[in-house]
């Protein structure tokens, strides 16, 4: 499964456009693995995310992340610079 949102934008004419964003992936434990839009995700935008107890309990993604973060740090520092 997807872990994804679907914000939408609003245009002058009152028509809502959805877009939606892929965060990771679910295993049927409810474990969440994170994908490129969380890791390159500024910590604000991380923060807004809701997470069930069980995927936290069983692999908090906030451990998971920091640890794909000291493996790629030129790539993180890179997308979190602009």
């Amino acid at each position: 499964m997807y872990a994804s949102t679907h914000p939408y934008t609003v245009t002058p004419e009152g028509k809502r456009n959805y877009s939606i964003l892929h965060w990771g992936t679910v295993d049927k434990d409810m474990k969440f693995t994170p994908g490129s839009q969380y890791i390159y995700a500024s910590l604000e935008e991380r923060s807004k995310l809701i997470f069930p107890e069980d995927s936290i309990a069983k692999g908090d993604p906030f451990n998971v992340i920091a640890s794909f973060a000291t493996m790629i740090p030129e790539a993180h520092n890179r997308a979190n610079s602009n």
